[in-house]
C-alpha cells in the first residue's frame, strides 16, 4: 500500500487523497526499529501544505531519533559534529520541526543538547545556509511547543548577551539575522514597533527567517489587534472564571497551526451519522444555529463552519487571547460564517439566544458548579435541539490525580520554571513509575498543554452516574457516545448487543468498571 501511493505521488505530486491515505497508513504503525523506506513516506505527508502531520508526530520523531543512533556518542555532552551536520541537511528534519510539536521523550532531551549547542557556537558571523536554517526551524519549534525544554544557566547568560547586542545593535539588521533567530529559540519576542520593524528586514533579506518572523511576530502582532477589537458579552466577574480566563490568557490552548480542510458535510447528516442508532431526533438542522461555549483558540467552530456553510456559529470564551487566535485563522481560512465573542457562560443571556446545537468541550469540568454552567446552557437550547458536551471521567484521570498530588506535595505552582521543573524531573530515568505514563500524552510536550493537563487552576471529575443525574435534573436525554475509535463501540456492543444499550449510561457504567481507561479523553 505505502510503495503503491508514493508511486502515485511520483506521477502525481501533491495528489491530496493519495497523500491523505498515506498517512492514514502511516499513522497506524507502530515500529519499534529505524525503517529507511518510511523517510519518503512521511516526507510526503510533512511537505503536503494542506495536510495536518500531527497524527506522524511521533511517529516521525522516533524515526529521526533512530536515523542517527549510529552518530551519537552516549558518554558526551556535547553532540557530535556529524549528528548536527545530519540534522541540518535533513529536509524532513526541518519540516518536522517546523510543522508539528515533537511528543518524543528521547527526541526532546536531543533537541535540547541541539538547542544548547548551537546557542553556544554560533556567532552573528556564521553563514552556513544548512545551520542557520536549523536555528530558525529550532526556534518554531520552540515557539510551538511555549518553550517547554529544559534550560541550563549557560545558555540563559548567552541568550542575555545576545539580547543586549539586539538591543544596541538595533539597526544592524543584517548582523542581527543569527541573533534574532537565536533569541527566539528561548523566549517570544517582545511585541512592539521595533520588533516589527526588524522582522520586516530580516525576512525581507533572509528567506530563511521568512517563516519565523511570520510565527513570532507578525501573526501575533495581528492578533493582538483582533483581541483589542472583539466584542466583550459583559465583564468576567465570577472568581473562579477570572482565575481560568488568567490562566488562558497566559497559555492559551491548544494552539493548533496545521490548516486540515474537512470534508463538506451537512450538520444534520453528520449528527444523523454519529447518532442514528442511538435514538437521536434531527436536532441539527440545516441553517442550524450553533453556539460553541468556550471555543478556546477555535479549531471547534472553524470546524464546524468549514464543514457546514450554511450553520451560523457563536463561538465564546474567556480569554481574549485564544479568541483572537481565533479569529486571525478564521480570517485566514474564510470563514465568515462564525462570530467571536468574550464572555462568560455563567453570565450569558438566557431569553434572546437560542441555538439547534451546543458544544462545550472540556469546559463544565473547569468551573467551580458545573451544573450551573449546564443548566444556563440549558436554558438557550431550542426545542429538540441538541447538546454535545466533553468532561473528565473520574476513573480515566486517576493518574492525573496522582501527578496533582505528586505536585501538590513539591508545592509547584503552574508557572513555566516549575512547570519545566517537573517535566524534567519525569523525563529523567529514576522518575516515580506511577508518573511515567504521562510522558505518552500530547499534551505533556507544550507548555500550555502541560498546565492545561495537569497544573489547571480549577479541574472537577465525573462518574456516569453523576453526569445520568445531572441528565435528569435538567430534563435532558442521553442519546450517545460520540468517539474517534469504533473499538470502544464495539467493545462495548459485543457485551451489550441490545442497541438500547447504546443509550443506557447504566450500562456504560459497568463498561468502564471492566475498562477504566475507555474515555481516557473524555467522556
Amino acid at each position: 500500500g505505502m510503495q503503491s501511493l508514493l508511486e502515485v505521488l511520483s506521477l502525481a505530486p501533491g495528489n491530496l487523497d493519495a497523500t491523505r491515505q498515506l498517512l492514514d497508513l502511516l499513522a497506524r504503525l507502530r515500529p519499534d526499529s529505524y525503517l529507511s523506506d518510511l523517510q519518503p513516506a512521511l516526507y510526503q505527508c510533512f511537505a503536503h501544505p494542506d495536510i495536518d502531520p500531527s497524527p506522524l508526530a511521533r511517529l516521525c520523531g522516533q524515526q529521526l531519533r533512530l536515523g542517527i543512533a549510529d552518530l551519537m556518542e552516549p558518554h558526551e555532552r556535547s553532540l557530535p559534529d556529524a549528528v548536527i551536520t545530519s540534522i541540518a541537511d535533513g529536509k524532513l528534519w526541518h519540516l518536522y520541526l517546523r510543522r508539528v510539536i515533537n511528543t518524543d521523550p528521547e527526541l526532546e532531551g536531543l533537541l535540547t543538547r541541539l538547542r544548547h549547542d548551537l546557542c553556544l557556537r554560533m556567532t552573528i558571523e556564521t553563514t552556513e545556509r544548512n545551520l542557520v536554517a536549523l536555528i530558525a526551524a529550532l526556534a518554531q519549534q520552540c515557539f510551538l511547543n511555549q518553550y517547554v525544554f529544559d534550560q541550563s544557566n549557560d545558555e540563559l547568560l548567552r541568550i542575555k548577551e545576545i539580547e543586549t547586542f539586539l538591543d544596541q545593535e538595533s539597526e544592524s539588521f543584517d548582523a542581527a539575522a543569527v541573533p534574532f533567530a537565536l533569541s527566539c529559540a528561548y523566549r517570544a519576542p517582545a511585541l512592539n514597533s521595533s520588533t516589527r520593524a526588524l522582522a520586516e528586514v530580516l525576512s525581507a533579506n533572509h528567506p530563511w527567517l521568512e517563516d519565523l518572523c511570520r510565527l513570532c511576530v507578525f501573526e501575533p502582532l495581528e492578533e493582538s489587534q483582533l483581541a483589542e477589537d472583539l466584542p466583550v458579552l459583559h465583564p468576567v466577574s465570577d472568581a473562579t472564571s477570572l482565575a481560568v480566563q488568567a490562566q488562558y490568557e497566559s497559555n492559551p490552548y491548544p494552539r493548533w497551526h496545521a490548516t486540515p480542510a474537512p470534508p463538506k458535510a451537512r450538520l444534520r447528516e453528520q449528527v444523523r451519522r454519529h447518532f442514528s442508532q442511538q435514538g437521536s431526533s434531527d436536532g441539527a438542522t440545516d441553517d442550524a444555529r450553533v453556539l460553541v461555549a468556550g471555543c478556546g483558540t477555535g479549531f471547534e467552530p472553524i470546524d464546524i463552519a468549514r464543514r457546514d456553510d450554511s450553520v451560523s456559529v457563536t463561538a465564546i470564551d474567556l480569554s481574549r487571547r485564544s479568541l483572537a487566535y481565533a479569529k486571525r485563522k478564521a480570517d485566514l481560512l474564510g470563514c465568515s460564517n462564525i462570530e467571536f465573542h468574550q464572555g462568560d457562560i455563567l453570565d450569558l443571556p438566557r431569553t434572546d439566544w437560542e441555538f439547534d446545537l451546543i458544544v462545550c468541550t472540556g469546559v463544565l469540568h473547569h468551573m467551580l458548579d458545573p451544573l450551573a454552567g449546564w443548566t444556563v446552557l440549558r436554558d438557550m437550547l431550542a426545542p429538540d435541539g441538541m447538546m454535545r458536551l466533553s468532561l473528565y471521567s473520574a476513573k480515566a484521570r486517576r493518574k492525573i490525580r496522582v501527578a496533582r498530588e505528586h505536585i501538590d506535595a513539591q508545592n509547584l505552582t503552574g508557572q513555566a520554571h516549575d512547570i519545566r521543573e517537573f517535566r524534567r524531573g519525569l523525563l529523567k530515568d529514576g522518575s516515580d513509575s506511577r508518573l511515567k505514563t504521562l510522558v505518552y500524552s500530547d499534551d505533556f510536550y507544550s507548555m500550555s498543554g502541560c498546565r492545561d493537563l495537569l497544573f489547571h487552576v480549577q479541574e472537577q471529575h465525573f462518574t456516569l452516574p453523576e453526569i445520568q443525574d445531572a441528565l435528569d435534573r435538567l430534563n435532558l436525554r442521553f442519546c450517545g457516545f460520540e468517539t474517534a475509535s469504533g473499538s470502544l463501540i464495539k467493545a462495548f456492543t459485543d457485551r451489550n448487543p441490545d442497541p438500547d444499550a447504546l443509550r443506557d449510561l447504566r450500562k456504560w457504567d459497568a463498561f468502564e468498571q471492566w475498562n477504566p481507561n475507555s474515555f481516557a479523553g473524555m467522556y
